[in-house]
C-alpha cells in the first residue's frame, strides 16, 4: 500500500521473543530509497499450525487498517496510528478464515473486508464480504456467497460510485479435481437470497446468507523482532513462454432471473456490423419510397 512516499506492507514474521510463534508483521518503507522507516510485530501466542498473519493493509488519513487471521484462524482487523504505531482499536470476528483476504475503503461508507470462510454458507468454503464501520470495526452488514463446493474471495475492488466487486474462484463449474474458475460478484446489503446461474448442472443455485457474527475487542501483544534488510541485485534472463488458446465462458448471475451468456467479442462485432448494414438498407428503402 502506497501513501505520500511511503510503502506499507503487512505479512508474517517469527518474532525473536517467541521464536516458534508467528506474528503479524507491518513495515513502513521509504519508496524512494527502500529505507526501512519502522516496523512492528504483534499477535497472540500460537503454533505454526495457527499463525497470526497480516494479509491486507489500507491507509486512510493517518490510520493504518490491517486485516488478517489471528488467534487460531479468526478474521481480525486493527486500526493503527501511522505516526505513533499505537493501536486505536483491534477486533476479531467469529468466523474462520479460509485462504486469502482483502481490504478496501469506501469514502463515507466505511471499510469492506473480503475473504473466505467455512463457518457459514452452503459448501466447504464460501466467499464472505463484510461492510464495517471504520470508527470502531463494528459490522454494518455481512454476506456469504457460494455453492456446494469451494468458493473463495481473493480480492476486492470498489468502483467510483461505491459498488463492491468481489473477485475469486469457484470449483462449482468444473469437473476437474481441484479445478477452479474465476468468479466476479457484485455484492451489496440488498442482494437477494438466491442467485440463479446459467449452465450449471451440479450447482443450480448460489446460496446467500446473512450470518450473525460475534465481534470481540482484543489487545494485541507487540513483540521484539529483527529486521534483516538486504540489497538484492535482480538478474534478467531470457525465458521461453508458451501460450495456449482457451475457450472463454462468461456467465452473468442475476437476482432470480436466468441470465444469458456475455457475448464473445467477435459476436459483438458481428451484431454491430449487421445492425449498421440493416440501418443503411432501411434508409435507402425509405428514400426509394419517397422518390416513387
Amino acid at each position: 500500500m502506497y501513501s505520500n512516499g511511503v510503502v506499507y506492507v503487512a505479512g508474517t514474521t517469527i518474532a525473536t521473543e517467541y521464536k516458534k510463534y508467528y506474528d503479524v508483521y507491518v513495515l513502513a518503507i521509504n519508496s524512494s530509497n527502500g529505507e526501512l522507516l519502522w516496523s512492528m510485530a504483534f499477535g497472540t501466542p500460537g503454533t505454526e499450525d495457527t499463525p497470526d498473519d497480516g494479509q491486507a493493509i489500507k491507509v486512510v488519513n493517518n490510520s493504518l487498517y490491517v486485516a488478517g487471521s489471528y488467534g487460531g484462524g479468526k478474521f481480525f482487523l486493527a486500526e493503527i496510528n501511522r505516526s505513533s504505531q499505537e493501536f486505536i482499536w483491534a477486533r476479531t470476528y467469529g468466523m474462520d478464515t479460509y485462504g486469502e483476504m482483502d481490504l478496501e475503503y469506501i469514502e463515507g461508507g466505511g471499510l469492506v473486508l473480503g475473504g473466505s470462510t467455512a463457518s457459514f454458507g452452503a459448501g466447504s468454503a464460501d466467499m464472505v464480504v463484510a461492510n464495517l464501520y471504520s470508527e470502531d470495526g463494528s459490522i454494518k452488514w455481512v454476506r456469504t456467497l457460494g455453492g456446494g463446493k469451494i468458493d473463495r474471495c481473493n480480492g476486492l475492488t470498489v468502483s467510483p460510485k461505491g459498488y463492491i466487486y468481489a473477485v475469486g474462484q469457484t470449483s462449482n463449474f468444473t469437473e476437474i479435481e481441484y479445478g477452479f474458475n474465476i468468479v466476479v460478484a457484485l455484492v451489496s446489503e440488498t442482494i437477494e437470497d438466491t442467485l440463479t446461474w446459467l449452465n450449471s448442472t451440479e450447482w443450480s443455485q448460489v446460496q446467500i446468507t446473512a450470518p450473525t457474527i460475534t465481534v470481540t475487542s482484543i489487545v494485541p501483544e507487540t513483540h521484539e523482532h529483527h529486521n534483516n534488510v538486504n540489497t538484492v541485485d535482480p538478474t534478467v534472463s531470457e525465458q521461453t513462454i508458451s501460450a495456449n488458446t482457451i475457450s472463454r465462458n462468461f456467465y452473468i448471475a442475476t437476482d432470480n432471473n436466468p441470465p444469458t451468456p456475455i457475448p464473445e467479442p467477435w459476436t459483438i462485432a458481428l451484431v454491430v456490423t449487421l445492425s449498421i448494414v440493416l440501418l443503411i438498407n432501411y434508409s435507402k428503402l425509405r428514400e426509394t419510397k419517397k422518390l416513387s
